[in-house]
């Protein structure tokens, strides 16, 4: 087990003295007067560091925008074929806990095959407006009338980063399986995940799309599923998973927020929006889709946010099992 820290360490170390060269570096934020770190002080608190994990920037070379990379290297050594690899959108918020639901899952005693994955967590530095680039990077453009606080339209360009630039990056350090890769988001990033299944089916094996916003765009995504029917594409030689989940109060009103003053902001919010009702037809039509496992699931009770961890811990399920076959 020591050799093994010893070299998942100098892999990540490997990366970061790359990245500090050919990226932005990041740099360290001062302990705040409200951190644990200064309320502790007098106990003498060090800071928690997450088992091998790291974080590091990179620049997109064609738009020049930095993305803040997180990255769990698990401490078995990698099969010849290369480690199985799960891309998170959302890194910032979704990472740690995608990172713990995989690393718990690999310890199930029922398991059969024993897989550990390199975890890629994919955000912006904090001190960006990442409401604004994650709106942009993760959305095709726009064809609602639903009002939109920020510009949509860079999933194609924000696929392509992850696929001719963070990719080959990545390999170039730590050995990964072209075969055993999954894509999850949530939300926008959902949104995001589906519509590389409909675009790019190539690139992944697993998709697990949290309440993907496909609101956004519902005509765009179901006349690509469409297509993909017209077309009878097949994946015989590469099947696929896509998991879809949703909340049930992401369309209806929960009962928790009968007192808030802004419910009929809510409702008008949530009836424009249709959530449920586009993310059941996309499961239909995807269903159509030859050589494509899909699973649908309704978490009863969960709005859009407290739907998160159900959602990872399904997909975590689901992405594993879809690895170990």
């Amino acid at each position: 087990m020591k050799k093994l820290f010893i070299k998942s360490a100098c892999i990540l170390s490997a990366l970061l003295c790359y990245t500090a060269i050919q990226t932005v570096k990041a740099q360290p934020v001062a302990p705040k007067e409200s951190s644990p770190l200064t309320i502790l002080k007098a106990l003498n608190p060090s800071t928690v560091t997450l088992k091998d994990s790291a974080s590091f920037d990179i620049k997109d070379q064609k738009s020049n925008q930095t993305y803040r990379i997180f990255i769990s290297i698990p401490d078995a050594p990698p099969p010849a074929s290369g480690y199985p690899v799960v891309f998170v959108m959302d890194g910032n918020a979704l990472f740690n806990t995608t990172r713990d639901a995989l690393r718990a899952y690999e310890k199930r005693v029922d398991l059969t095959k024993k897989i550990h994955p390199v975890i890629v967590g994919i955000g912006y530095p904090p001190s960006d407006n990442v409401a604004q680039l994650r709106t942009y990077d993760l959305t095709p453009p726009q064809n609602t009338k639903i009002p939109m606080k920020y510009k949509t339209g860079g999933a194609e360009a924000f696929a392509s980063f992850i696929q001719d630039q963070l990719k080959p990056l990545i390999t170039r350090y730590v050995p990964i399986d072209p075969q055993h890769q999954a894509l999850m988001g949530h939300s926008f990033g959902g949104l995001f995940t589906v519509y590389n299944f409909v675009y790019h089916p190539n690139e992944y094996q697993v998709y697990v799309a949290a309440s993907p916003s496909l609101w956004l765009d519902p005509v765009l995504i179901s006349n690509r599923i469409n297509y993909l029917e017209q077309q009878k594409v097949t994946f015989a030689k590469d099947p696929k998973t896509i998991l879809l989940t949703v909340g049930s109060y992401e369309q209806d009103i929960a009962p928790y927020w009968k007192n808030n003053p802004n419910l009929e902001k809510i409702k008008h919010h949530l009836a424009a929006k249709h959530q449920v009702d586009h993310i059941h037809q996309a499961c239909k039509g995807l269903k159509q889709v030859s050589d494509v496992v899909v699973d649908c699931v309704d978490f009863d009770g969960e709005d859009h946010s407290s739907v998160v961890p159900a959602a990872i811990g399904r997909g975590v399920a689901v992405i594993m099992r879809a690895f170990a076959q």
